[in-house]
């Protein structure tokens, strides 16, 4: 039972699940454009020297479908693919909507080529090789994917079924194929989030050396080390964390310059450390920052989060039309010991992580 709990596992951490749509988008982009280029050629040459097949309208109709899908799969994914190189940021909603619908569609057009195969007396290869496929270059989240899967094989059997009853199908070997593909989908979800993990553990852990051997010249803000001395400063306190990070940093790298991007982290550390008195300000990833207020009323805080909000939104660039904004998370908690503050800073990395996507 652990096994089967692990193997189909849903709850994994965001930067994880934004790792797992990444791949999902770029293999979804790979595999509809490879196939609409290949059903458009077959798609012509069938137009060119078989048009007078008596079949000719229905696989005219078929492959036109197909293409017409994996057009539309191909342009939607990109799309999603160019707003997370713009914007650093991917929709876990609109990359599991898409897959959806990729699959859906797709399983629904295998079912019907190989239901009039069948009836012809041809064998069926369609509707496996599409779920061969999908098993191979993405993959669905189990809560939603397992039972997709399963529906995409039911009514391919129930399809057939209405034929003859399916006398030429044994129904124990059919679905021994079905289990195995609804496991394989689950499989290759684990190992990808596995996998994942230890990318995002090896970034992050990256990301801590680079900072710890660089010195911090971005006003008077500590370095992410500086917490495991802070500590005692928060123990047995109630705090509240702020996790923040500039919206589309990326951009002003890319378009205006490292140095309007340099200019842009020293004033939005420098406000973060003018609004937060009392607390602790801390750089802690490239354009993430953390704030740590010990002691202190909800209210007080709310207080110095409004302040500093509008001295984000006051920061000026010469030559600069954006407006610089921020996203951020935030928690309040009592914390009793380490694992207390770490979990603080979890949450509110999380909470970041959510705002940055609803934006």
């Amino acid at each position: 039972m652990r096994f089967l709990k692990r193997v189909f596992q849903t709850e994994y951490d965001q930067r994880i699940i934004a790792a797992t749509n990444i791949r999902n988008a770029r293999n979804m982009f790979v595999f509809s454009l490879v196939v609409c280029i290949v059903e458009a050629i077959s798609l012509i040459l069938y137009v060119a020297f078989d048009r007078d097949t008596p079949q000719f309208m229905n696989t005219l109709l078929s492959v036109s479908f197909c293409v017409i899908t994996c057009g539309v799969v191909a342009v939607l994914s990109q799309m999603i693919i160019r707003k997370y190189k713009r914007e650093g940021i991917i929709s876990n909603s609109q990359t599991s909507a898409l897959l959806i619908f990729f699959y859906v569609l797709m399983s629904a057009w295998s079912i019907f080529v190989d239901t009039v195969h069948y009836r012809a007396g041809n064998q069926m290869l369609t509707f496996f090789i599409v779920q061969f496929c999908f098993a191979s270059l993405v993959v669905m989240s189990p809560k939603w994917g397992s039972p997709l899967i399963a529906l995409a094989f039911s009514a391919l059997y129930v399809s057939i079924y209405f034929q003859d009853g399916a006398a030429h199908i044994q129904p124990q070997n059919y679905y021994i194929f079905a289990i195995i593909a609804v496991f394989s989908n689950a499989m290759q979800n684990a190992l990808l989030h596995k996998s994942e993990k230890s990318k995002v553990e090896i970034q992050e852990l990256n990301q801590i050396l680079q900072q710890e051997a660089s010195i911090d010249d971005l006003t008077q803000l500590k370095n992410r080390k500086a917490l495991r001395g802070d500590f005692e400063k928060s123990n047995g306190k109630t705090v509240s964390v702020m996790m923040t990070d500039i919206d589309h940093f990326k951009s002003y790298n890319d378009v205006y310059g490292h140095a309007i991007g340099d200019e842009v982290l020293r004033l939005v550390a420098l406000a973060t450390i003018e609004s937060f008195q009392g607390g602790e300000a801390y750089r802690y990833g490239g354009d993430e920052f953390l704030v740590i207020l010990p002691d202190g009323t909800e209210k007080e805080f709310e207080e110095k989060k409004q302040k500093w909000e509008e001295a984000i939104k006051a920061i000026q660039m010469p030559n600069v039309p954006c407006v610089v904004s921020c996203s951020y998370g935030c928690e309040r908690c009592k914390i009793r010991n380490a694992e207390d503050l770490r979990k603080a800073i979890k949450t509110a990395d999380d909470r970041l992580y959510q705002a940055k996507t609803s934006r």
